[in-house]
């Protein structure tokens, strides 16, 4: 996150991704602080998911933010990997 497309393709043979360590987001619990840190969501997109949480009390998945109009599609797919849902 942050670097320029011609950066991260002089760089890319060196570069290796370890996905298992990413920490997923748990949406149950996060804090609005915690969530706004996240690189692709956007103020807006936070405050519409503490929102949309506080008033159902729960998230069941992903798709329940499309579904709702929470989250843009664009937004959501590339968020999907970090989230968790449920307990």
């Amino acid at each position: 996150y942050g670097l320029k497309p011609e950066t991260v393709h002089q760089i890319s043979e060196s570069i290796w991704i370890d996905s298992s360590a990413v920490r997923k987001i748990r949406l149950d619990s996060i804090s609005f602080r915690d969530l706004l840190r996240h690189p692709y969501l956007g103020i807006e997109d936070v405050r519409a998911l503490i929102r949309y949480r506080d008033y159902r009390g729960h998230i069941a998945s992903p798709e329940e933010l499309y579904e709702n109009f929470i989250l843009p599609d664009s937004t959501l797919e590339r968020v999907r990997p970090y989230l968790y849902c449920g307990n």
